[in-house]
C-alpha cells in the first residue's frame, strides 16, 4: 500500500517551524513577530508541493473507479466523532500517519485567521488561502474509502 500521495518536502518542515514560532511569539505577546513568522511560513514551495498532488491532473495521484456496492445496511457516519479525533491526535501526536508531517486542526487555524488577518489569508479559492496552513491542515481521511465500506 502507498504511504503517501507524494513525500513531504523539506520547505514543510520549515514552515512547522514558522508556525510554531508564530504561536509561541503570539504566546509571548509579541504579535509583531507572531506575524512576520505567520508570513514566513506562507511558502510557495509548499504550494507549489501541495498543489501537484491535487485532483485528477496529478501525477501523483491514481484514481481508481470502484464497482458500486449493494445498500445492504443503515450507511454510517462519514466524518469521525470529536472523540475519535482526540484520540487519533493523542495516538499520532499531531502528526500525519502516512508521512510524519505536523498536523494543524482547522480551529487553530480559524483563530490564526481572526488574530493575524493580514498575515493569514483563508479565502475561498487554493490561490487565497494561506499556504503553510494549507499543506498542515489536518484531513480526517480513510484507509480503505468511506464508499467502499470504510470505517471511521
Amino acid at each position: 500500500m502507498k504511504r503517501c500521495f507524494r513525500s513531504p518536502i523539506p520547505a514543510l518542515f520549515d514552515v512547522a517551524r514558522y508556525l510554531d514560532a508564530a504561536v509561541s511569539a503570539h504566546h509571548a505577546g509579541y504579535a509583531m513577530d507572531a506575524a512576520r513568522l505567520f508570513t514566513l511560513a506562507d511558502c510557495q514551495l509548499s504550494r507549489q508541493w501541495l498543489e501537484s498532488i491535487w485532483g485528477r491532473a496529478s501525477p501523483y495521484v491514481t484514481v481508481t473507479k470502484l464497482p458500486p456496492l449493494p445498500i445492504t445496511m443503515p450507511v454510517k457516519a462519514r466524518m469521525p466523532t470529536n472523540a475519535q479525533i482526540r484520540s487519533l491526535h493523542a495516538r499520532d501526536g499531531f502528526h500525519c500517519r502516512f508521512c510524519g508531517l505536523p498536523v494543524i486542526r482547522a480551529e487553530i487555524r480559524k483563530k490564526a485567521v481572526a488574530l493575524y488577518p493580514e498575515a493569514v489569508s483563508w479565502g475561498r479559492t487554493n490561490a487565497s488561502q494561506h499556504a503553510g496552513f494549507q499543506a498542515l491542515w489536518a484531513q480526517y481521511d480513510h484507509v480503505v474509502p468511506h464508499s467502499a465500506g470504510g470505517t471511521n
